[in-house]
């Protein structure tokens, strides 16, 4: 965790906090609307309510709508 904490600060990766109720409300939405799993849905939540951008090969996030996806290749 040092390791990757030393890698974002040396990128200058913006650190955010994501995690309040609000966002447990947002995952249950996505996960009930577009049935993803609890972690994916709590992922694509999170990306949501910070740029609305994840990295990812997974196209399930495709279905969420305000969600854009950015594939890894």
């Amino acid at each position: 965790m040092r390791a990757i904490d030393h890698i974002l600060a040396r990128n200058k990766v913006k650190i955010v906090n994501t995690i309040d109720i609000n966002l447990f409300i947002r995952q249950a939405e996505i996960e009930e609307k577009h049935g993803l799993s609890f972690f994916d849905s709590l992922i694509a939540a999170s990306a949501l309510s910070v740029d609305g951008v994840i990295v990812s090969d997974n196209q399930d996030f495709d279905r969420v709508h305000g969600l854009k996806r950015v594939p890894l290749g």
